[in-house]
């Protein structure tokens, strides 16, 4: 189980290395990656820093792991939240992270965005021998703007809860850009931003 980032889109130029132009790139990139690069050019310099929380590297959390395995194997029933909720850190998570995980971010206003858990937001993934769901599948989603204190988010948290203790339950985590949150920025998930591939 990973989090897929998006294909390198910035890459080394110069006078001796040629820079295609980005439409010449587009062929080769995957739909998701085309709708977002597209979306990202067309929006204010402000916007485009908001959207740049790039998923990278992660993993299912253990408390995942262990319902998706049981639930396969003994038959053991799993109930998923309702809501799930996506939390920013400003340091590294791993797969014992949970609600009350040090590091989450605290700028002012922060709070963790809860997403309905349907199949409009989570649509059916594809594959066969390899498997990718890619969500937010309806829209972009927004955190709390910030009112006042900055953070360097450097991780994303899912979970099945808002409590901020260890009754939380970490579903996955994956690490994303660095990126400093400043008075009046507003953190996005980019419609399609996170891609979970099994395999």
């Amino acid at each position: 189980m990973e989090y897929a980032a998006s294909p390198k889109i910035l890459v080394p130029c110069g006078p001796l290395v040629p820079c295609p132009a980005i439409e010449e790139l587009f062929p080769v990139f995957p739909k998701a990656t085309k709708e977002f690069v597209g979306k990202l050019i067309l929006k204010p310099l402000k916007e485009r820093v908001e959207d740049l929380i790039e998923m990278m590297s992660g993993s299912l959390a253990n408390f995942g792991s262990k319902q998706l395995q049981d639930s396969m194997w003994g038959k053991t029933a799993f109930t998923a939240a309702t809501t799930i909720y996506f939390g920013l850190w400003t340091a590294a998570l791993d797969d014992t992270f949970a609600g009350n995980t040090a590091s989450e971010a605290a700028y002012t206003s922060y709070a963790r965005l809860g997403l309905t858990n349907n199949t409009t937001i989570f649509a059916a993934g594809s594959g066969t021998t390899t498997y990718s769901k890619t969500f937010p599948s309806d829209a972009t989603k927004s955190f709390a703007t910030s009112t006042g204190s900055t953070a360097t988010v450097t991780y994303l948290g899912i979970l099945d809860g808002n409590a901020g203790t260890s009754a939380d339950k970490g579903y996955a985590w994956c690490s994303v850009t660095s990126t400093t949150i400043n008075n009046g920025d507003t953190p996005q998930l980019a419609q399609n931003a996170i891609t979970v591939t099994q395999d």
